[in-house]
């Protein structure tokens, strides 16, 4: 069996996923975004982090889910693509969690695409699907 590895727990929807924590950069409070046009539907703008644009994207969006207001414990969860930081709003963020034993994901996930998952693996929260952020971004 191969050591645990490290990921940031996050909800969407009533329905958990994880990405790899070397891939984030930060996590902060949903702030105002700039509506800006873009070509993707799940762009919805940017923030300005640190002197820097930082594109947003809806995972709600991107998933087909309908569009909410951010509550309280939405956050955004700034990922690092090269020398590019990308930001995806997210309901919450749960923990980072351990994962060791990750399965093939299905080819569907609930309503989800399974196009945008690398694996599946159970955490002591239950089912956790794992996001494949190059699939995601690369998307649209």
């Amino acid at each position: 069996m191969s050591a645990p590895m490290r990921y940031v727990q996050f909800g969407i929807g009533g329905e958990s996923y994880a990405i790899p924590i070397q891939e984030v950069s930060e996590i902060i409070r949903v702030q105002a975004i700039t509506a800006i046009p873009a070509g993707r539907e799940d762009m919805i703008g940017v923030i300005e982090l640190r002197e820097k644009v930082v594109p947003i994207i809806s995972l709600r969006k991107a998933f087909g889910l309908p569009d909410v207001p951010p509550m309280k414990q939405a956050r955004i969860v700034v990922v690092r693509r090269g020398m590019e930081h990308i930001g995806i709003v997210v309901d919450c963020v749960y923990k980072i969690a351990n994962v060791s034993g990750i399965t093939a994901s299905p080819e569907r996930f609930g309503r989800r695409n399974g196009h945008y998952l690398s694996g599946m693996c159970l955490t002591d929260m239950g089912m956790v699907a794992l996001l494949d952020m190059d699939r995601l971004l690369l998307h649209g």
